[in-house]
């Protein structure tokens, strides 16, 4: 074949492969400039078996279509002509220059986390593009991935093995592809997109490992319970985030593999963040370490050094600080175990001097017990320990004495000596009177500076950021405890404003959570979902201690009365349910009705009336002992999906689907007040502690904040970017808490109307927010099935 001329055009120069009737060469098309460079698949059939002739015709026509149709992405190669002569067919397509994945994932050499991540992520990013076209391309293999000489990036190739599907339609298909990287629905004929996502991740499993390919079907399916799994972990050390990752790609059942391959590039960017993240901070440390001083000390030079690396590695300023101190720390309390032995010392001395044996065994215990180097000490001891004039006197004066017999002049020295001493004994005890002096004034100033230090630290551990704030410090610039009072006080702006939030997730619901609320004490919270049972949780553990069944139906609303012993919720079978709470699975012990689905329930302060809000567009209010109804507000024109009632018990306030807020009297039934301004369905409606304001959130997105008395509108906070449909305030009434369909949940300073701080997590839309008693947690629920608690 070689420099045979194929279609009048493409000559054959090499032969890549040739195997039973198929073929491949490298050619050379002869009608272009440069004669460039191509690729010829053969298929060389039978020619006296007709049937078999269609099926291969069909199969290159299919082939030609789907490479065609995928062209469009410069990761596959292009398809350059098709065509048939003599009965035997030819696909041509653009040469790759490059060398494949087997030249990388080599038998013995386990390459890094961050290079699986990179090859696993580009391909994946070539997936979507196929699968989004409906195709499947059932022979992922190093083999089959070029890595292109001319800009580094992968190229899937050999697409001989595609199958182009109707997901609507699905039917078999041949056995196609290689068996080290086959899942079992692909081994039965009936692969599916996510196929191809095995495969991938047993090459990932191969490349982490370093196994041949010939070794990773010894790994498939064996026995897990009564799962069939891949067991590969203890051959490799890896991080448990991509273990897991790997582990979905390769699961036995398809259903329980990733669906698509961008859910895979989601999380394996987060891992790979992490991985870039933590090689960061590993390379400021090191940098630190080398800038540090003994004292544990930098100098403005390697300040500059270390911002300017800061700013490179786009780490925060609280992440810098946190590493500084777990490396500085050491250098700086070994700094203090001297100012500590120096301090003893110079006491020591006014004491006595010059030292006994005794004395000088107790310090030599002491620099054992702080861990100082005897060079330390010595500098220590050379800057504090008086030189002693008197003994150097003594010692010349008996000199001179052996030598000279005694004169009239020998005594004359001898008293001018004598008053010499006398006097510089004299300036030396004023001198040490005075710094003794001094330093108790220290002393007293670090003691206070101390305490009130102490009382930072506790009002941040009690999670008290606004007392802590606004301590007035006395701790002044020069102070050795001045950085980590400002770096507490820094912390608890932090913790005030929700920027040093942490979240954890209670147990997973099996449907969506409606409602969530706190007891008055902090200690449980209550849940309601569309599982149709009322759940309390233990706080903060989210241990489920007690269950209430309902009518089988949603649980739109539950709240506690003031002491937590009875519990309410409505129900979307339109009933007011009402337990005792102490008693386990009882059944209620009163049970209001509507004539539609119950929205929101609330009870009185002084647990005298329960109140409720319904899709029959009304307000009823009951008398918890007695059963009877005492009002019944007509006034909405449409579904009433949120109540409150004042502190004081003698007004109500309710949000409607027609869009306007009421404010109805407790006392006389009357309507006091309508107030409009949303221009969607008033979602949730709160009134603050002290009764003077109404919050209100919106389908139109906002949350408005108004004058209850006047009913004007006073601000309008806008950040949602889908509709509102919880909010709450906390008990001191410093802030607003909303959710809504963005999944975010946003933290707002009532009083300035300014966002604080926006709280990620939930995956799907924030049905219910509520704050702790104490203010320094929020609890949510949502369409994503969880619970998380926010803690400041």
């Amino acid at each position: 074949m070689v420099k045979n001329i194929l279609d009048g055009r493409y000559k054959i120069i090499k032969i890549i492969e040739s195997e039973g009737l198929a073929h491949t060469y490298l050619a050379q098309d002869i009608r272009r400039p440069g004669a460039a460079e191509c690729f010829i698949k053969h298929l060389q059939p039978s020619i006296s078996d007709q049937k078999f002739l269609e099926i291969i015709r069909r199969r290159f026509q299919q082939e030609a279509q789907i490479l065609e149709k995928l062209s469009q992405n410069n990761q596959i190669p292009k398809l350059l002509a098709y065509f048939e002569e003599n009965q035997e067919f030819y696909l041509v397509q653009s040469f790759i220059p490059g060398k494949s994945l087997d030249n990388e994932i080599l038998p013995g050499r386990a390459l890094s986390e961050i290079q699986i991540i990179r090859i696993l992520i580009e391909v994946l990013e070539i997936l979507v593009f196929v699968h989004r076209n409906n195709v499947i391309h059932r022979d992922i293999k190093p083999a089959n991935l070029i890595r292109r000489k001319l800009d580094n990036k992968l190229v899937l190739i050999d697409f001989g093995a595609i199958k182009e599907i109707n997901i609507a339609q699905p039917s078999r298909t041949a056995r196609i592809g290689t068996m080290e990287y086959m899942p079992i629905e692909q081994f039965e004929y009936n692969p599916q997109l996510n196929s191809d996502i095995y495969a991938l991740g047993m090459m990932g499993i191969q490349g982490i490992t370093g196994l041949p390919s010939s070794e990773l079907s010894k790994l498939k399916y064996q026995e897990n319970g009564n799962k069939k799994e891949i067991f590969w972990r203890n051959r490799i050390n890896c991080s448990t985030a991509l273990a897991d990752v790997l582990d979905k790609m390769v699961r036995y059942n398809y259903r329980e593999r990733y669906q698509s391959a961008t859910e895979v590039i989601e999380d394996l960017k987060e891992i790979r963040y992490n991985l870039n993240k933590t090689s960061k901070i590993k390379a400021y440390q090191e940098e630190v370490i080398r800038r540090a001083s003994y004292r544990g000390d930098i100098s403005p030079a390697g300040r500059g050094i270390l911002e300017a690396l800061r700013e490179n590695l786009e780490l925060s300023q609280e992440e810098t600080e946190i590493i500084e101190d777990d490396i500085l720390n050491p250098y700086r309390k070994y700094q203090e175990k001297g100012k500590k032995y120096e301090q003893r010392l110079r006491e020591t001395i006014q004491q006595e001097y010059p030292f006994t044996n005794e004395t000088l065994e107790e310090l030599k215990y002491l620099q054992q017990v702080l861990g100082l180097t005897q060079e330390d000490v010595k500098l220590i001891e050379d800057r504090v320990v008086p030189k002693s004039l008197f003994l150097k006197l003594k010692k010349t004066f008996i000199n001179n004495y052996q030598r000279a017999s005694i004169s009239w002049l020998l005594i004359v020295r001898f008293v001018t000596i004598t008053i010499s001493v006398i006097f510089v004994i004299y300036i030396y005890i004023k001198l040490q009177n005075d710094y003794k002096i001094q330093q108790e004034k220290i002393l007293r100033k670090e003691q206070q500076e101390v305490a009130q230090l102490n009382l930072l630290r506790n009002l941040y551990r009690e999670r008290n950021y606004e007392d802590c704030i606004s301590k007035n410090t006395i701790i002044t610039e020069n102070s050795s405890v001045f950085s980590e009072a400002q770096d507490i006080l820094q912390k608890c702006k932090q913790g005030k404003n929700w920027e040093n939030y942490q979240v954890e997730d209670f147990s997973q619901y099996l449907a969506a959570v409606s409602s969530v609320v706190f007891s008055p004490d902090g200690k449980m919270l209550a849940t309601g979902s569309r599982e149709t049972t009322v759940k309390i949780l233990e706080i903060p553990t989210g241990k489920v201690i007690n269950t209430f069944p309902a009518d089988d139906s949603i649980i739109w609303s539950v709240a506690f009365n003031s002491d937590a012993t009875q519990l309410v919720a409505g129900t979307y079978y339109w009933r007011v349910m009402i337990w005792n709470v102490p008693t386990v699975a009882e059944e209620p012990f009163q049970i209001f009705e509507h004539r539609a689905p119950i929205w929101s329930v609330v009870m009185s302060p002084d647990d005298e009336i329960v109140a409720s809000s319904s899709g029959d567009k009304r307000v009823k209010v009951w008398n918890l002992k007695t059963g009877s109804l005492i009002f019944s507000f007509p006034d909405h024109s449409d579904t009433i999906y949120s109540i409150d009632i004042s502190s004081d018990g003698k007004k109500l306030v309710s949000g409607s689907a027609d869009q306007t807020i009421k404010i109805e009297d407790l006392d006389t039934g009357d309507l006091i007040n309508t107030l409009n301004g949303h221009t969607g369905a008033i979602r949730s409606v709160k009134i603050t502690p002290d009764g003077k304001k109404i919050v209100s959130g919106s389908y139109d997105t906002t949350v408005k904040i108004w004058d209850l008395k006047t009913g004007k509108l006073i601000k309008t906070l806008s950040g949602h970017t889908a509709e509102v449909i919880s909010v709450d305030i906390s008990r001191d009434g410093r802030y607003i808490a909303s959710g809504g369909k963005d999944n975010n949940i946003k933290v707002w300073d009532l009083e300035k109307g300014e966002l604080l701080n926006t709280l990620t997590g939930h995956t799907d839309e924030v049905y219910t927010v509520a704050f702790s008693p104490d203010g320094n947690s929020i609890a949510s629920g949502g369409k994503d099935r969880t619970i998380k608690l926010w803690q400041r």
